[in-house]
């Protein structure tokens, strides 16, 4: 099951139980966000603690109309409500404490673009230059 672990980028230190959490929240939280109109929210990793008690939870918008602090305030503002619809998919002794943050990846690709448009830009000077 380690090796399985390995395969899909989880923490290899991790037990067993915690991919399982993290997977089964994963899950769950597809289900809550498609049934309540949040199908544009993809949910790209999940972290847990090691106790189980505290989940951070990184989103990013599928749909580019979407502001994402908007996306953030909105899925905190319901946070009582998801809690409640992800305990009827997943039985728990103590449900985690959930925490939405932004991807930083959706972050890191728009920079690294930039940076690559910017080097296009300064190599077609360049090759004006020679011309």
């Amino acid at each position: 099951m380690v090796f399985v672990a390995a395969i899909f980028g989880y923490n290899i230190n991790m037990s067993i139980r915690i991919v399982r959490v993290q997977h089964d929240l994963q899950r769950a939280l597809a289900q809550v966000f498609v049934r309540n109109n949040l199908a544009y929210v993809c949910i790209r990793n999940i972290g847990m603690s090691k106790d189980l008690r505290n989940a951070t939870i990184e989103v990013s918008s599928l749909d580019a109309t979407v502001d994402d602090s908007q996306m953030i305030k909105t899925l905190e503002s319901r946070i009582g409500f998801i809690k409640k619809q992800l305990g009827s998919y997943i039985k728990m002794k103590y449900f985690p404490n959930i925490k939405f943050v932004l991807d930083a990846h959706k972050q890191r690709m728009s920079d690294l673009d930039k940076l690559m448009k910017q080097v296009e830009k300064e190599l077609e000077k360049e090759t004006e230059i020679i011309s």
